[in-house]
């Protein structure tokens, strides 16, 4: 028999197995209510559904609209989260409207304009300005948070990116304070501010954010949100040239979503085919790519590929196809691929397709400020100018270089000096070249390869484990690491899940088989 109040207990704990154990068989409306809230945290897609689609029924026959509305907006955000799934989202939300008309229920439409401005084709902006109003006004917390989110997100990719990620930051801190109890609005304010800083290459910001959700995801265990969230910052990673970490991360949130979120899961793949790629693994990286080929990033790699490769004609074909059929608030892809094509026209002696694809680069790179697509335009004006003037193709090489390091994108900065070195040798000056070609070299050394010895753990968690298998507590290593006790339980809980084992003592011993530590 079913045992509610030993649910909601588990549920207040954050025990969701639990909480789903002590429902089996349910029927009622609040069982159903709590199995289907226990199985969203447990990434359970298919008892989402059963258990909120009987709710749903329930509740009509009973002629309770209002809650039975309530459901149907969860259910609209089930569509989205777990299926992709946006005509049945839009679907849902008719449904929430229609059994909402004519009621006093102030919150409820406020959730619902939360719902229907996410899946909005026009009006977003003055859609979720009204749920956001109506929901300060109301006191409906987590639907301001959530409709906050949402409007940063909207601005960033509008190009308002300094107001958009002040108001991800807002969200993220409600999300992070514990002031947010509703599943959608946490996943929506955390997950939403490491996708913009992924969209404008802002990775300090992801850096930061991406610790504190690994606290909230530990605190209050939520691994679900913590695998999206990994996807969402493994791009940043990449970007600042941590490859070994980025596809630890990659491969253990594919793992961990593979068959219940489809549209984090194709865009890790993509992800992990770039980090491929950058380590020059080009069949690796285009065998991955065949896995994704409806998500637009693939045609991005597939144009650096190609570009690297000296394959010009394919690289535009790809880039081009890129631009047109990418979001435009996909701000650092679209000026990738426009470097790329503007780079591939000069090479292919099209001076005007290449003059126009810089022109656009320029733009968006005005429009976004930040130094790694400022980097990428002096990369492509080189490129045209090289031909006919080897002496300006120099010095914007030189202020691509600056550009990339002052943006920390290691691996862009490295392939601007290979740039620059071919340059310098042509101009004669080969000493000069040979200095900062082995310069790149190295540098592209140390991005590039893999670190066998510590397995699939971070280089912190390894240390971490060092130290229990030395004996100290939890207490003493946060004490010699200088860091908090929690910081020491949240390392050893992946280092623990990451070597599927139970223990402390397990962990070590399962490394030491391992080899990542010696005995």
């Amino acid at each position: 028999m079913p045992d509610l109040d030993e649910a909601r207990s588990a549920l207040n704990r954050h025990d969701w197995r639990t909480a789903r154990a002590a429902l089996a068989g349910a029927a009622t409306v609040d069982e159903l209510d709590v199995l289907a809230t226990a199985a969203w945290w447990l990434d359970d897609g298919p008892a989402v559904f059963a258990a909120r689609e009987r709710l749903f029924r329930l509740l009509r026959e009973a002629g309770d609209a209002r809650r039975a509305a309530r459901v149907a907006i969860q259910l609209a955000w089930d569509a989205s989260f777990f299926l992709d799934d946006v005509p049945g989202a839009r679907g849902w939300a008719r449904r929430a409207r229609r059994l909402l008309h004519g009621l006093d229920a102030e919150h409820d439409w406020a959730a619902l304009l939360v719902c229907e401005a996410a899946f909005a084709d026009d009006d977003f902006e003055s859609v979720i300005a009204e749920a956001r109003d109506l929901a300060r006004r109301v006191g409906a917390f987590d639907c301001e948070m959530a409709a906050i989110a949402l409007e940063g997100v909207g601005l960033v990719a509008d190009g308002g990116v300094g107001e958009g990620m002040k108001l991800l930051d807002e969200a993220a801190t409600a999300a992070c304070a514990g002031e947010l109890t509703d599943p959608v609005a946490i996943t929506l304010a955390c997950c939403a501010v490491l996708d913009a800083c992924a969209q404008v290459s802002d990775y300090e910001r992801a850096t930061r954010w991406c610790d504190r959700f690994a606290v909230l995801c530990d605190c209050q265990n939520m691994s679900s949100l913590m695998a999206i969230g990994r996807c969402l910052y493994a791009p940043i990673l990449v970007g600042r040239g941590r490859l070994d970490e980025a596809e630890r991360l990659l491969r253990e949130s594919m793992r961990r979503l593979d068959g219940v979120y489809p549209w984090p899961d194709g865009k890790a793949v993509v992800c992990l085919a770039d980090v491929h790629a950058r380590r020059g693994r080009f069949e690796d990286a285009r065998a991955l790519l065949e896995q994704a080929p409806d998500v637009p990033r693939a045609r991005v790699v597939h144009a650096w590929l190609a570009f690297a490769s000296n394959e010009d004609g394919s690289c535009v074909e790809h880039a081009t196809a890129f631009l047109r059929q990418s979001d435009p608030g996909h701000h650092v892809d679209r000026a990738r691929a426009l470097e790329l094509l503007s780079r591939a026209e000069a090479r292919r002696g099209h001076g005007p397709q290449a003059s126009a694809a810089l022109a656009e680069l320029k733009a968006l790179a005005d429009l976004i400020g930040t130094a790694s697509l400022l980097a990428s335009v002096e990369l492509a004006r080189a490129a045209i100018a090289e031909p006919g003037d080897p002496e300006a193709a120099r010095a914007s090489l030189e202020d691509a270089v600056m550009l990339f390091e002052r943006g920390r994108t290691p691996f862009e900065a490295a392939q601007a000096r290979i740039e620059l070195a071919r340059v310098l040798d042509r101009l004669g000056r080969s000493r000069a070249a040979n200095e900062i070609r082995q310069q790149a070299q190295a540098s592209l050394r140390e991005i590039t390869r893999a670190d066998p010895v510590r397995g699939p753990l971070t280089a912190r968690e390894l240390e971490v484990l060092r130290l229990v298998a030395g004996g100290l507590t939890n207490p003493q290593i946060a004490e010699q690491l200088v860091v908090s006790k929690h910081t020491v339980h949240r390392h050893l809980a992946n280092t623990m899940a990451k070597l599927e084992v139970g223990s402390r003592a397990a962990a070590v011993s399962r490394a030491r088989e391992l080899g990542i530590l010696r005995v």
